[in-house]
């Protein structure tokens, strides 16, 4: 599925902040880097509603980039939000300078699709597209996104004071409140992680980054306990 729109553009990057939680001034700061620097990259969204529980707001910063005439790519995914994983569905969207540019632009996406998948199924966008343009559903689908989104808050606040009351070292954990979004990064290493895996049956990636979405607030002091003993008896 692809979006093509013309305006009067230069070339940006885009950063999705989904999982970022960057400020409005923190945000144009990163505008004018990447401007500076005179790239062309594309944004991510992966999980658009669940980091804040908002479609709105999980998409300003690409609105942001968009509102200052900028060129931007963005992907988006629907396997989270609309729990599509087996449809692997997403869309496109483009921003170009011109007309003419978009024409071309989407003459080049449509040669990379032709060898790639061709002619996707189309069960999933219709589920998307059915879900997205009834009022009804669209309203319903948001308001699930936001009990989601403050599910996964509330996992995090639990984890958080779990790990504060057992960690005797005063070490700050504030970081797991800070971060949004699905993921948490915990700070551990690979071996750390290993641990995490081997010892108490916790599975993550290998850069020490960990689901919340599957994690029930009855596990968040047994996870706490993984983490402090990886933490402090791993090297």
């Amino acid at each position: 599925m692809a979006t093509f729109a013309a305006a009067s553009a230069k070339p940006m990057a885009v950063i999705d902040n989904s999982q970022l939680n960057l400020s409005q001034k923190k945000l144009d700061g990163l505008r004018i880097g990447y401007a500076f620097a005179k790239r062309k990259d594309s944004s991510s969204l992966k999980v658009k509603g669940f980091a804040s529980g908002s479609l709105d707001q999980d998409a300003s910063s690409v609105r942001l980039f968009v509102a200052r005439g900028m060129e931007v790519f963005v992907a988006q995914s629907y396997s989270k939000n609309l729990g599509l994983y087996a449809e692997r569905i997403g869309a496109i969207n483009v921003v170009c300078s011109s007309s003419d540019a978009a024409t071309r632009v989407k003459s080049q996406l449509k040669r990379l699709a032709r060898p790639m998948y061709s002619n996707p199924p189309v069960h999933g966008a219709r589920i998307v597209a059915n879900v997205v343009g009834d009022p009804t559903l669209f309203n319903e689908w948001k308001s699930e996104m936001e009990l989601m989104s403050g599910r996964i808050k509330g996992v995090r606040q639990r984890l958080y004071d779990n790990l504060s009351a057992k960690d005797k070292s005063a070490k700050d954990w504030s970081f797991v409140l800070r971060q949004i979004g699905m993921f948490s990064f915990t700070g551990l290493n690979k071996a750390q992680s290993d641990n995490m895996t081997n010892k108490w049956h916790v599975y993550m990636t290998k850069d020490g980054r960990i689901s919340l979405a599957g994690l029930s607030l009855s596990k968040c002091e047994y996870l706490a306990d993984a983490i402090i003993d990886s933490y402090y008896n791993v090297s």
